[in-house]
């Protein structure tokens, strides 16, 4: 038996606004409760008030900013085993290799996060990532335009004010 959506909060982490405004709708699109951060202390503040489900981070926030907030989840017991998904347009084996070269996540202390999307990002797959990463319930799948097997489309619910620091 799956838990229902709309109790799966996923914290949206990223300093650039449009995309974490597009990623709330998505979320929201798509039946998700999403609360919004724009930096490391935000998002520590709303992971302790709000209890996610998911986190979706932009790791390349403000520098290491993302890597440090990061860090900061996979080390305190509250959070260790709130799935992550690292945004980045970077790739990942460039940013994995850093990590080695660099200790960015924190060497061998920081696991890798539990998944890791490609800005920009493609939708469907971050969807799926979610809905997985929270033991969602799958989309029923419909059949676009094209002839191409998708998502059904939802349009997103009213913003929530409380639910944004933006």
């Amino acid at each position: 038996m799956s838990t229902s959506r709309a109790k799966k909060r996923v914290l949206i982490v990223d300093d650039d606004k449009n995309q974490a405004l597009l990623l709330r709708s998505l979320m929201q699109a798509n039946g998700f409760k999403p609360l919004l951060a724009g930096s490391k202390p935000e998002g520590v503040r709303m992971a302790e008030r709000e209890n996610p489900s998911c986190i979706i981070l932009n790791c390349m926030m403000c520098g290491e900013e993302g890597f440090c907030l990061y860090r900061h989840f996979k080390s305190e017991a509250a959070f260790r085993d709130v799935p992550v998904i690292m945004l980045s347009s970077v790739s990942r084996d460039l940013l994995f290799g850093y990590r080695t070269l660099a200790g960015a996540f924190g060497g061998g202390q920081a696991p890798e996060p539990e998944a890791f999307l490609k800005s920009p990002m493609d939708v469907d797959e971050l969807v799926d990532t979610v809905e997985r990463l929270t033991g969602s319930e799958q989309r029923p799948r419909v059949k676009g335009a094209d002839g191409e097997q998708g998502a059904s489309s939802t349009s997103p619910s009213p913003t929530d004010p409380s639910t944004s620091s933006f």
